[in-house]
């Protein structure tokens, strides 16, 4: 049977092109974990940066970001805030003057929430209370005088406190 030409059967092109894509896009997830590694790197300085400019403890900084955002700078929540210090629309806009887009920029995001967190610690002299303000915001516990009985403030508020008792 020479000269004759072999064909393959028509699932034989599918399987050669898929396993092909396959494995670039096992290669491409590793080098994307690699990535999100070096990013977050860059991140974590950016934002002892910020913290030491503002007189923060790094630690408690780094336990904020982590808890509203795990340094993810596009990172958006239901209701509304956005970034990696997870900055509510207002507040970027009449604390920091950012506009949409500069909500999302890791350096500009960052040190509005550090100049914000700042200032909540400044106000109420307390951690846990500046924690909740930054939360549930600061009217509410300016009136309240403590944390307030809301779960997700609560539990908002003792998840940072724990990472930060854990912190070296």
């Amino acid at each position: 049977m020479l000269g004759r030409r072999q064909t393959r059967p028509w699932w034989w092109r599918w399987i050669t092109h898929y396993s092909t894509l396959l494995v670039f896009a096992y290669a491409a997830l590793a080098l994307g974990q690699h990535y999100i590694a070096l990013q977050k790197t860059r991140l974590v300085l950016l934002a002892d940066e910020k913290a030491a400019k503002y007189q923060l403890d790094k630690h408690l900084f780094r336990a904020l970001i982590t808890q509203e955002s795990n340094w993810n700078p596009w990172a958006v929540s239901s209701a509304g805030a956005m970034g990696l210090a997870q900055l509510m629309p207002e507040t970027a806009w009449h604390f920091c003057n950012l506009n949409y887009l500069e909500r999302f920029n890791p350096d500009r995001n960052l040190d509005c929430g550090a100049r914000y967190l700042s200032a909540q610690l400044r106000r109420f002299n307390s951690v846990q209370l500046a924690l909740a303000a930054y939360n549930a915001g600061p009217t509410r516990v300016a009136r309240l005088g403590r944390v307030p009985q809301i779960p997700e403030t609560q539990a908002y508020v003792s998840r940072i406190m724990e990472q930060l008792r854990q912190a070296p």
